[in-house]
């Protein structure tokens, strides 16, 4: 398109030459081509002004029309140009977002990873905790600790969960005998630790822990602070 201009331009300014020798000429013409000769044939000084200018106001048409023709063609290549942008945006997004769909399915494994790993800590957290079991509390509210057993429960009327190395929770050990020897002597083995929420019943079958009491170890003695609540039944 470029090239098309350059030479309308060229033509033009052969007519420009052309128009001004026509001007300063008084009668015969002479050419320096026989391109101009045979252009312009045998027409006089008038003719040849009013065909001079014809033709420029031709070439100036063209010319024109073919800078308007370029100039949307030149737009036509933006709009192109933008569109390309646009579509390469659009691609790069459909891109990423199959990324996140094919992410979307893997995290499955991670997330039943992470529920095994949860479950694990919880496992392992209620194995710190330790489960021993004491005989009967003495009189001013200690548990001692060489009289507890972390698997023999023969004489043993109390469970012990062991928090940490300072806390624990205790509830009464609701075995027959237990029951017997305790409704029968409750200053002994009820009552230091506990506290009924009905009246003692020497015919219970059982007693239950509804909230388990509290114990600080001291030394080599666990101190309630908080009793047991139980009921017969």
């Amino acid at each position: 398109m470029q090239e098309m201009l350059s030479v309308l331009n060229t033509i033009r300014d052969q007519l420009d030459k052309l128009e001004k020798k026509i001007e300063h000429s008084d009668g015969e013409l002479s050419f320096s081509s026989n391109t101009d000769k045979n252009i312009m044939g045998n027409l006089n000084h008038d003719e040849l002004k009013k065909e001079i200018e014809e033709l420029k106001n031709k070439l100036s048409s063209v010319s024109n029309e073919n800078a308007k023709k370029f100039s949307q063609f030149e737009e036509t290549i933006k709009i192109i140009t933008g569109d390309l942008a646009t579509l390469g945006d659009e691609l790069e997004k459909v891109s990423s977002d199959s990324k996140l769909v094919k992410n979307s399915h893997e995290p499955k494994k991670n997330v039943h990873k992470a529920i095994s790993n949860k479950q694990k800590s919880i496992e392992d957290t209620n194995t710190l905790k330790k489960i021993v079991y004491a005989s009967k509390p003495d009189i001013d509210g200690f548990f001692k600790e060489d009289s507890m057993s972390k698997t023999d429960r023969k004489g043993k009327y109390y469970k012990f969960i062991i928090e940490d190395e300072t806390n624990a929770f205790f509830e009464f050990l609701n075995f027959e005998d237990n029951v017997l020897m305790a409704t029968d002597s409750p200053e002994k083995f009820i009552e230091p630790a506990c506290e009924s929420v009905d009246e003692l019943d020497q015919r219970a079958k059982k007693i239950i822990t509804s909230v388990q009491g509290e114990a600080v170890k001291y030394g080599d003695k666990w101190k309630i602070t908080k009793k047991a609540e139980i009921s017969y039944e």
